[in-house]
């Protein structure tokens, strides 16, 4: 395993050989491409501007974000490659520091949309990688995820079979993640198998989580509050908007699907979601607290989770539309009528971009 001196070294060559395992699809950089425009894709969907890159190396990855118009921040423990990123990147906020050390202290003071880390955590020994997610994890904004691409494996058994298949090639040194047992301290944490040793481990806000019988109250006024405010100016009855529709009632339809129903707590209930297999069914906003990167949150968690691909909306509610639009929902042409109504629901499919595209 290199130190910081050997990455030095290592500089000049890094992309050329790691780009000759990821053509050669071998250990240890096969998928490496694609692990890093999976996470440039979801960086971009979520459109995410403050992004934190601990171990940049030579900037790949980092620098077509901020070609993007991302705001940039930093970590590696390599000065040349830390020199090699900054010329990529002027205005980027880069330091160098050993994450083995934790963040740099310059980096403490703020939050982030989006932090990630691609190929720089197999440094570490699995207490180190918990302890720093953990710590990473105060450092989120609102909404904001965790992206780690590295060298890693759903299993223990998978990796193990990505060992003997490696033979002599594999490095003993070097501490991979094995994603089912991370989860055992994450239980939300997410995996995407890229390559046979390559994927992406995403940790959703903490703030999401699965709805509890004391949430049905507030679940109920959240969406209470946007139909009235967005869907009784178009179906204009009030009989329904302020007769019909009621908290008890809403209460009483979702109390025995609490298993597809999940809330943004942080502290209180200001949204939720509500995924039935890949069909996402429900998806409200507190309407004061729209904007605030909540509704972006949930629909991630969605898509990350359950592979969630599609939805209806409502034809005349646009402000919606333009909304799944940004998260990768595209119009499919298919609609159908609301029932006992004349207002067309329009169906819309999650376009997952291909990612050696």
């Amino acid at each position: 395993m290199l130190d910081a001196k050997g990455f030095d070294q290592w500089t000049d060559q890094y992309d050329l050989e790691t780009a000759a395992s990821d053509q050669n699809n071998t250990y240890p950089f096969a998928g490496y491409h694609n692990v890093l425009a999976y996470i440039e894709k979801m960086i971009r969907q979520a459109k995410y501007q403050k992004i934190l890159d601990l171990g940049f190396g030579t900037a790949v990855l980092t620098s077509r974000l901020y070609e993007a118009g991302c705001e940039i921040y930093g970590q590696d423990f390599s000065q040349e490659m830390c020199v090699t990123a900054q010329k990529k990147m002027p205005d980027a906020h880069l330091y160098c520091a050993d994450l083995y050390d934790g963040l740099a202290e310059e980096l403490k003071d703020r939050n982030y949309d989006c932090i990630i880390a691609t190929y720089s955590l197999h440094h570490l020994s699995n207490d180190k990688k918990g302890e720093l997610i953990r710590d990473l994890m105060k450092h989120l904004e609102p909404g904001g995820s965790i992206l780690i691409g590295d060298i890693m494996f759903e299993t223990e058994a998978d990796m193990e079979q990505c060992r003997r298949n490696a033979g002599e090639e594999w490095d003993e040194e070097e501490i991979y993640i094995a994603a089912d047992q991370m989860r055992n301290s994450f239980p939300s944490l997410q995996f995407r198998k890229i390559s046979n040793c390559g994927g992406v481990i995403s940790l959703t806000d903490h703030r999401i989580r699965r709805a509890e019988p004391e949430d049905l109250a507030r679940i109920a006024e959240i969406q209470i509050f946007n139909y009235r405010l967005y869907f009784y100016p178009i179906f204009k009855s009030d009989e329904y908007y302020f007769g019909d529709l009621q908290v008890p009632s809403l209460m009483k339809d979702y109390e025995n699907s609490l298993d597809t129903l999940y809330v943004y707590d942080d502290g209180v209930v200001k949204g939720f979601i509500k995924v039935e297999d890949t069909y996402i069914a429900r998806l409200f906003v507190e309407p004061v607290l729209q904007n605030a990167a909540i509704g972006s949150a949930l629909l991630n968690f969605a898509v990350n989770r359950f592979h969630a691909d599609h939805l209806w909306a409502l034809e005349k509610n646009t402000r919606a539309i333009r909304f799944y639009e940004r998260h990768g929902f595209a119009l499919t042409g298919e609609k159908k009528l609301e029932e006992g109504t004349e207002e067309y629901l329009v169906l819309m499919r999650y376009k997952e971009e291909k990612e050696n595209g």
